[in-house]
Protein backbone atom coordinates (compact mmCIF):
# COMPACT_ATOMS: atom_id res chain seq x y z
CA UNK A 1 0.00 0.00 0.00
CA UNK A 2 1.69 3.32 -0.64
CA UNK A 3 1.94 5.78 1.80
CA UNK A 4 3.46 9.40 1.96
CA UNK A 5 6.80 9.14 3.05
CA UNK A 6 9.21 12.07 2.28
CA UNK A 7 12.05 11.07 4.74
CA UNK A 8 15.05 9.49 2.94
CA UNK A 9 15.51 6.10 4.05
CA UNK A 10 17.36 3.44 2.92
CA UNK A 11 14.97 1.84 0.63
CA UNK A 12 16.76 4.84 -1.57
CA UNK A 13 20.48 4.67 -1.66
CA UNK A 14 22.97 7.39 -2.77
CA UNK A 15 23.66 7.85 -6.01
CA UNK A 16 25.76 5.45 -7.89
CA UNK A 17 29.08 5.66 -9.27
CA UNK A 18 27.84 4.21 -13.09
CA UNK A 19 25.03 6.77 -12.84
CA UNK A 20 27.83 9.88 -12.03
CA UNK A 21 29.59 8.42 -15.34
CA UNK A 22 26.66 8.45 -17.39
CA UNK A 23 25.63 11.86 -16.58
CA UNK A 24 29.33 12.87 -17.17
CA UNK A 25 29.92 12.06 -20.52
CA UNK A 26 26.92 11.43 -21.86
CA UNK A 27 24.68 14.30 -20.88
CA UNK A 28 27.25 17.22 -22.71
CA UNK A 29 26.60 14.76 -25.96
CA UNK A 30 22.95 15.98 -25.62
CA UNK A 31 24.17 19.22 -24.68
CA UNK A 32 26.16 19.73 -27.72
CA UNK A 33 22.70 18.33 -29.71
CA UNK A 34 20.28 21.09 -27.98
CA UNK A 35 22.59 23.97 -28.76
CA UNK A 36 23.10 22.80 -32.33
CA UNK A 37 19.07 23.04 -32.36
CA UNK A 38 19.02 25.94 -30.90
CA UNK A 39 21.92 28.32 -32.25
CA UNK A 40 20.98 27.10 -35.74
CA UNK A 41 17.55 27.77 -34.88
CA UNK A 42 17.93 31.39 -33.71
CA UNK A 43 20.80 32.07 -36.68
CA UNK A 44 18.82 31.16 -39.77
CA UNK A 45 15.29 31.94 -40.89
CA UNK A 46 15.42 29.27 -43.34
CA UNK A 47 14.75 26.66 -40.23
CA UNK A 48 12.17 28.18 -39.16
CA UNK A 49 9.87 25.72 -40.90
CA UNK A 50 6.47 24.84 -39.74
CA UNK A 51 6.75 22.62 -36.18
CA UNK A 52 10.34 23.86 -36.04
CA UNK A 53 9.25 26.14 -32.87
CA UNK A 54 8.19 22.99 -30.95
CA UNK A 55 11.49 21.54 -31.68
CA UNK A 56 13.26 24.97 -30.60
CA UNK A 57 11.07 25.36 -27.17
CA UNK A 58 11.54 21.66 -26.65
CA UNK A 59 15.19 21.67 -27.06
CA UNK A 60 15.39 24.76 -24.59
CA UNK A 61 13.76 23.08 -21.99
CA UNK A 62 16.30 19.27 -22.46
CA UNK A 63 18.77 21.61 -22.05
CA UNK A 64 18.31 22.95 -19.40
CA UNK A 65 16.71 19.11 -17.89
CA UNK A 66 19.71 17.73 -18.98
CA UNK A 67 22.14 19.88 -17.42
CA UNK A 68 20.45 19.10 -13.87
CA UNK A 69 22.21 15.91 -14.28
CA UNK A 70 25.53 16.65 -15.34
CA UNK A 71 25.36 19.53 -12.42
CA UNK A 72 23.97 16.98 -9.97
CA UNK A 73 27.14 14.82 -10.64
CA UNK A 74 29.92 17.22 -11.09
CA UNK A 75 28.80 18.81 -7.27
CA UNK A 76 28.92 14.93 -5.65
CA UNK A 77 32.83 15.40 -6.23
CA UNK A 78 32.85 18.83 -4.84
CA UNK A 79 33.81 18.42 -1.13
CA UNK A 80 31.87 21.21 0.66
CA UNK A 81 28.98 20.28 -1.46
CA UNK A 82 26.73 17.32 -0.09
CA UNK A 83 22.74 16.88 -1.06
CA UNK A 84 22.12 15.09 2.08
CA UNK A 85 23.60 17.64 4.44
CA UNK A 86 20.99 19.96 5.98
CA UNK A 87 22.61 22.78 6.33
CA UNK A 88 20.17 25.38 4.99
CA UNK A 89 22.57 26.57 1.81
CA UNK A 90 23.15 22.89 0.54
CA UNK A 91 19.64 22.06 1.46
CA UNK A 92 18.20 25.55 -0.28
CA UNK A 93 20.60 24.32 -3.59
CA UNK A 94 19.16 21.09 -3.39
CA UNK A 95 15.90 22.08 -3.81
CA UNK A 96 16.51 24.75 -6.32
CA UNK A 97 18.22 21.80 -8.52
CA UNK A 98 15.26 19.89 -7.62
CA UNK A 99 12.68 22.07 -8.66
CA UNK A 100 14.73 22.64 -11.70
CA UNK A 101 14.46 19.12 -12.83
CA UNK A 102 10.85 19.05 -12.17
CA UNK A 103 9.93 21.97 -14.33
CA UNK A 104 12.27 21.40 -17.07
CA UNK A 105 11.31 17.54 -17.34
CA UNK A 106 7.65 18.18 -17.10
CA UNK A 107 7.99 21.43 -19.92
CA UNK A 108 10.17 19.09 -21.76
CA UNK A 109 7.40 16.43 -21.84
CA UNK A 110 4.42 18.75 -22.40
CA UNK A 111 6.43 20.18 -25.88
CA UNK A 112 7.12 16.82 -26.84
CA UNK A 113 3.32 16.00 -26.17
CA UNK A 114 2.07 19.37 -28.36
CA UNK A 115 4.35 18.22 -31.39
CA UNK A 116 1.95 14.71 -31.41
CA UNK A 117 -0.93 17.15 -31.15
CA UNK A 118 0.05 19.33 -34.19
CA UNK A 119 0.69 15.94 -36.26
CA UNK A 120 -2.32 14.96 -35.30
CA UNK A 121 -4.18 18.25 -36.21
CA UNK A 122 -2.30 18.34 -39.50
CA UNK A 123 -3.24 14.43 -40.06
CA UNK A 124 -7.12 16.16 -39.95
CA UNK A 125 -6.15 19.74 -42.06
CA UNK A 126 -4.31 20.23 -44.81
CA UNK A 127 -2.98 23.61 -44.11
CA UNK A 128 -0.72 22.68 -41.90
CA UNK A 129 0.43 26.53 -41.37
CA UNK A 130 -2.53 27.78 -40.42
CA UNK A 131 -2.34 24.97 -37.57
CA UNK A 132 1.21 26.08 -36.73
CA UNK A 133 0.42 28.97 -35.78
CA UNK A 134 -3.14 28.53 -33.99
CA UNK A 135 -1.43 26.42 -31.80
CA UNK A 136 2.05 28.15 -30.91
CA UNK A 137 0.44 31.77 -30.03
CA UNK A 138 -1.32 30.96 -27.77
CA UNK A 139 -2.63 27.59 -26.32
CA UNK A 140 0.61 25.82 -26.68
CA UNK A 141 2.54 28.05 -24.54
CA UNK A 142 -0.55 28.74 -22.19
CA UNK A 143 -0.60 24.72 -21.73
CA UNK A 144 2.63 24.00 -21.32
CA UNK A 145 3.55 26.40 -18.51
CA UNK A 146 0.89 26.86 -16.66
CA UNK A 147 0.95 23.39 -16.01
CA UNK A 148 4.27 23.00 -15.32
CA UNK A 149 4.16 26.04 -12.57
CA UNK A 150 1.42 24.23 -11.03
CA UNK A 151 3.36 20.73 -11.07
CA UNK A 152 6.54 22.00 -9.62
CA UNK A 153 5.21 24.08 -7.19
CA UNK A 154 2.87 21.50 -5.43
CA UNK A 155 6.09 19.32 -3.80
CA UNK A 156 7.62 22.55 -3.24
CA UNK A 157 8.32 21.15 0.57
CA UNK A 158 9.10 17.67 -1.52
CA UNK A 159 12.15 18.62 -3.10
CA UNK A 160 15.46 16.52 -1.67
CA UNK A 161 18.30 14.12 -1.92
CA UNK A 162 17.22 11.08 -4.27
CA UNK A 163 19.26 8.86 -5.81
CA UNK A 164 19.39 10.16 -9.15
CA UNK A 165 20.69 13.87 -7.52
CA UNK A 166 18.22 16.16 -6.06
CA UNK A 167 14.65 15.54 -6.67
CA UNK A 168 11.10 14.62 -4.90
CA UNK A 169 12.75 12.70 -1.75
CA UNK A 170 11.25 9.24 -1.09
CA UNK A 171 10.96 6.45 -3.29
CA UNK A 172 7.39 6.12 -2.48
CA UNK A 173 6.54 9.51 -1.84
CA UNK A 174 2.95 10.47 -3.47
CA UNK A 175 4.09 13.67 -4.53
CA UNK A 176 6.16 11.92 -7.91
CA UNK A 177 3.14 11.76 -9.03
CA UNK A 178 3.13 15.10 -9.72
CA UNK A 179 5.56 14.27 -12.25
CA UNK A 180 4.46 10.60 -13.25
CA UNK A 181 1.09 11.20 -13.97
CA UNK A 182 1.01 14.19 -16.36
CA UNK A 183 4.26 12.27 -17.96
CA UNK A 184 2.09 8.73 -18.43
CA UNK A 185 -0.79 11.00 -20.27
CA UNK A 186 1.64 13.04 -22.64
CA UNK A 187 3.19 9.71 -23.30
CA UNK A 188 -0.03 7.83 -23.98
CA UNK A 189 -1.38 10.60 -26.01
CA UNK A 190 1.82 10.64 -28.29
CA UNK A 191 1.65 6.58 -28.28
CA UNK A 192 -1.89 7.28 -29.56
CA UNK A 193 -1.09 9.63 -32.48
CA UNK A 194 1.95 7.71 -33.98
CA UNK A 195 -0.15 4.50 -33.94
CA UNK A 196 -3.00 6.79 -35.80
CA UNK A 197 -0.50 8.23 -38.42
CA UNK A 198 0.80 4.46 -38.62
CA UNK A 199 -2.70 3.50 -39.60
CA UNK A 200 -3.68 6.34 -41.59
CA UNK A 201 -0.61 6.06 -44.18
CA UNK A 202 -0.48 2.02 -43.74
CA UNK A 203 2.86 1.71 -41.83
CA UNK A 204 6.09 2.60 -44.07
CA UNK A 205 5.90 1.23 -47.25
CA UNK A 206 2.65 3.19 -47.94
CA UNK A 207 3.67 6.22 -46.57
CA UNK A 208 6.15 6.47 -49.03
CA UNK A 209 3.15 6.42 -51.77
CA UNK A 210 1.16 8.97 -49.07
CA UNK A 211 4.21 11.34 -48.92
CA UNK A 212 4.42 11.29 -52.52
CA UNK A 213 0.69 11.97 -53.13
CA UNK A 214 0.64 15.17 -50.34
CA UNK A 215 3.65 15.89 -50.47
CA UNK A 216 4.47 19.00 -48.04
CA UNK A 217 1.63 17.51 -45.64
CA UNK A 218 3.64 14.07 -46.04
CA UNK A 219 6.80 15.20 -45.28
CA UNK A 220 5.76 17.57 -42.41
CA UNK A 221 4.28 14.62 -40.70
CA UNK A 222 6.98 12.60 -41.33
CA UNK A 223 9.38 14.72 -39.61
CA UNK A 224 7.48 15.47 -37.12
CA UNK A 225 6.81 12.24 -36.14
CA UNK A 226 10.36 11.15 -35.37
CA UNK A 227 10.77 13.13 -32.35
CA UNK A 228 7.50 11.74 -31.16
CA UNK A 229 8.88 8.40 -31.84
CA UNK A 230 12.33 9.66 -29.95
CA UNK A 231 10.30 10.62 -26.95
CA UNK A 232 8.16 7.68 -26.64
CA UNK A 233 11.18 5.11 -26.91
CA UNK A 234 14.08 7.33 -24.59
CA UNK A 235 11.19 7.91 -21.75
CA UNK A 236 9.28 5.11 -21.53
CA UNK A 237 11.86 3.67 -18.64
CA UNK A 238 10.73 6.72 -16.66
CA UNK A 239 7.23 4.64 -16.22
CA UNK A 240 8.91 1.54 -15.51
CA UNK A 241 11.05 2.79 -13.08
CA UNK A 242 9.18 5.07 -11.09
CA UNK A 243 6.27 2.85 -11.20
CA UNK A 244 8.50 0.10 -9.96
CA UNK A 245 9.41 2.07 -7.52
CA UNK A 246 5.94 3.12 -6.34
CA UNK A 247 4.91 -0.80 -5.80
CA UNK A 248 8.18 -1.46 -3.58
CA UNK A 249 10.39 -3.22 -5.91
CA UNK A 250 13.33 -1.50 -5.91
CA UNK A 251 15.77 -4.69 -5.13
CA UNK A 252 14.49 -5.67 -8.50
CA UNK A 253 16.64 -6.73 -11.66
CA UNK A 254 13.88 -5.07 -13.77
CA UNK A 255 14.30 -1.89 -12.17
CA UNK A 256 17.89 -1.49 -12.25
CA UNK A 257 17.67 -2.34 -15.68
CA UNK A 258 14.96 0.55 -15.81
CA UNK A 259 17.13 2.90 -13.61
CA UNK A 260 20.13 2.56 -16.17
CA UNK A 261 18.38 2.89 -18.82
CA UNK A 262 16.25 5.66 -17.88
CA UNK A 263 19.28 7.64 -16.95
CA UNK A 264 20.79 6.93 -20.76
CA UNK A 265 17.59 7.62 -22.03
CA UNK A 266 17.59 11.13 -20.64
CA UNK A 267 21.03 12.00 -21.22
CA UNK A 268 20.84 11.49 -24.47
CA UNK A 269 17.07 12.67 -26.08
CA UNK A 270 18.79 15.99 -27.20
CA UNK A 271 21.48 14.45 -28.98
CA UNK A 272 19.11 12.27 -30.72
CA UNK A 273 16.59 15.29 -31.75
CA UNK A 274 19.79 17.33 -32.83
CA UNK A 275 20.33 13.92 -34.90
CA UNK A 276 16.52 13.99 -37.03
CA UNK A 277 17.43 17.86 -36.91
CA UNK A 278 20.24 17.90 -39.14
CA UNK A 279 19.62 15.00 -41.59
CA UNK A 280 15.77 17.19 -42.22
CA UNK A 281 15.96 18.55 -45.69
CA UNK A 282 15.62 22.03 -44.97
CA UNK A 283 19.17 21.82 -42.46
CA UNK A 284 20.67 19.35 -45.64
CA UNK A 285 19.27 22.03 -47.95
CA UNK A 286 20.50 25.08 -45.99
CA UNK A 287 23.87 23.47 -45.79
CA UNK A 288 24.29 22.55 -49.44
CA UNK A 289 23.36 26.53 -50.05
CA UNK A 290 25.91 27.79 -47.70
CA UNK A 291 28.66 25.47 -48.74
CA UNK A 292 27.85 26.19 -52.87
CA UNK A 293 27.95 30.14 -51.85
CA UNK A 294 31.23 29.60 -50.33
CA UNK A 295 32.81 28.33 -53.39
CA UNK A 296 35.02 30.61 -56.15
CA UNK A 297 32.14 32.46 -58.79
CA UNK A 298 33.36 29.98 -61.30
CA UNK A 299 31.85 27.17 -59.26
CA UNK A 300 28.78 28.65 -59.13
CA UNK A 301 28.43 28.80 -63.14
CA UNK A 302 29.48 25.37 -63.09
CA UNK A 303 26.65 24.83 -60.49
CA UNK A 304 24.33 26.67 -62.51
CA UNK A 305 25.02 24.47 -66.03
CA UNK A 306 27.22 27.34 -67.76
CA UNK A 307 29.05 25.43 -70.66
CA UNK A 308 31.60 27.81 -71.63
CA UNK A 309 33.06 28.28 -68.47
CA UNK A 310 33.06 24.37 -68.33
CA UNK A 311 34.69 24.09 -71.60
CA UNK A 312 37.33 26.80 -70.18
CA UNK A 313 38.41 24.70 -67.54
CA UNK A 314 38.20 21.43 -69.60
CA UNK A 315 40.99 23.12 -71.57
Amino acid sequence: MLEKDISYSSDEPTMQPGIKYIYLFLVPISLVGSSIIIITYLKFNDLKKPGANFVFFQSMCDFVFSFKFMLTAILSYVPSFNQYNENLPTAFACRFIGSMGQSMGLATCAWNFMMSVLVAITVFQADNMKTEKKLRKVHCHLFVWSTTIVLTLAPILDYGPTNIGCWIKGSKNLMRLTFLVPYCLYMFGSTCVLLYVLYKVKLSRSFHQYNQTSSEKGKFIGQLSKYVVIFVVFWFPVVLLRGLELAGQEKSRVHLAAFYMDAIGCSLQGAANATVWVTSPQFVRLVKQRWTKSLPSEYHLIASGDSSVNSNISR
